[in-house]
């Protein structure tokens, strides 16, 4: 992992200590709703079920996960930090590309957990192949951290210029591809060198797109509104 560019202030002890038990109580809420899936089926179990399994309030529940999910890969709150955090830290001189890709793979080596729960994810999956599907369509938020992050790197402003998040989603798709085929396969071989695979595949395209011209709606001119058809009578 790239050393950070970037000179951060330390943490306050007591912001430490309040992340280290949200971590703990995150951890100890995925467990055991892995467990309950496994046990049960993944919907046979209910968010309130997992709650008063680990003696906290549905509310509670929803803070740390806000759908049953986000539970099948880990806590994606922590994951969405961490991958920013990657991203920021790499030097200013990498690609925006190369720069997200890195990043990706980062987290993939910081995801994949313990060998109990990576045990209990293949046997939800074995049982219900279609909630991992899922679980990716409830991490789309990070296209929304991500994709600034891009179109600084870039140069360009992302509400204009699309290439950032077709960038973001392509690569992020890519990256899902991978973790779908290492789940399916019982997760055999390093997650992370599977996705620097699948990321590599995509690389020579998505550096194309980063050095194209770029990629803006282009606004109607003045006098050039399309003409609405008229009804002709009947």
């Amino acid at each position: 992992m790239a050393s950070a560019n970037v000179q951060r202030e330390a943490p306050q002890p007591g912001v430490v200590l309040r992340e280290r038990r949200r971590r703990r109580l995150a951890a100890e809420i995925e467990r055991t709703a892995l467990e309950l899936f496994a046990d049960r089926g993944f919907a046979a179990v209910t968010t309130d079920e997992i709650a008063s399994a680990v003696n906290i309030s549905q509310r509670t529940f929803f803070r740390y996960f806000p759908s049953k999910e986000d539970l099948l890969l880990g806590d994606p709150s922590a994951q969405e930090e961490v991958l920013v955090r990657a991203l920021q830290d790499q030097p200013p001189e990498v690609d925006p590309v190369r720069a997200l890709h890195n990043a990706l793979i980062y987290i993939a080596q910081q995801s994949v957990g313990d060998d109990g729960v990576l045990d209990l994810r293949l046997k939800i999956l074995a049982q219900s192949p279609d909630t991992l599907s899922s679980a990716f369509e409830q991490r789309r938020s990070f296209l929304q951290r991500l994709t600034p992050l891009v179109a600084e790197r870039m140069g360009v402003d992302p509400a204009r210029d699309m290439r950032p998040a077709l960038i973001v989603s392509l690569s992020t798709q890519a990256s899902y591809v991978a973790w779908w085929h290492w789940f399916s396969n019982g997760a055999r071989g390093p997650l992370h060198e599977l996705i620097r695979t699948a990321l590599d595949g995509s690389a020579a395209g998505l550096t194309a797109v980063g050095a194209a011209p770029p990629m803006e709606a282009q606004p109607i001119g003045r006098g050039s509104t399309p003409k609405r058809r008229r009804s002709r009578p009947a």
